[in-house]
């Protein structure tokens, strides 16, 4: 990326209410990417509905690898067993954790000129590793040049990553 604007710009977070379109710019330009043949990396959060269409978790879905090796973030309480509980919760959804990390903690620490994260919310802050390693990219040392996550929309507090909780 090349052009006087875009070297600007090099960290840019997309936030928005549930539904407005996040994940779906984020696979968009992953789209775009993969076309341009960019060094690039990341991964998404998607939706797990069941027949009758009603929502029963997420899946984290890696981009590169694709739905291969997607893996369950969370899921409602009432599609598990006691056995499968956690004690992370967002709601009525079991958040795992140890999932998540083995998932996404290697795509994070890829060497890549571009990384797309969808998203930075409770449910993935949950996981300290990951909290840190966001720090780390976003504050720290510059390794990946260009960065592009979703945050959810906070209501009159700061988003999970930002605050002191």
């Amino acid at each position: 990326m090349d052009t006087s604007a875009t070297s600007l710009v090099s960290r840019v977070l997309l936030t928005g209410p549930p539904g407005i379109g996040k994940t779906t710019v984020c696979k968009n330009v992953a789209s775009i990417l993969e076309k341009q043949n960019r060094n690039f990396n990341g991964f998404y959060t998607e939706e797990v509905r069941a027949e009758n269409g009603s929502r029963i978790g997420f899946d984290i879905v890696p981009i590169k690898d694709g739905k291969d090796k997607r893996v369950p973030l969370a899921r409602i309480e009432s599609i598990l067993s006691q056995a499968q509980f956690s004690k992370y919760r967002v709601g009525n959804y079991h958040v795992f954790v140890d999932n998540f990390e083995s998932s996404v903690m290697p795509i994070l620490k890829t060497e890549t000129e571009i990384l797309l994260i969808d998203e930075i919310g409770k449910m993935e802050l949950y996981s300290k590793k990951f909290h840190d390693e966001i720090i780390d990219i976003f504050f720290g040392l510059p390794k990946k040049i260009y960065i592009v996550a979703t945050i959810p929309q906070m209501h009159k507090k700061k988003p999970p990553l930002l605050s002191k909780e």
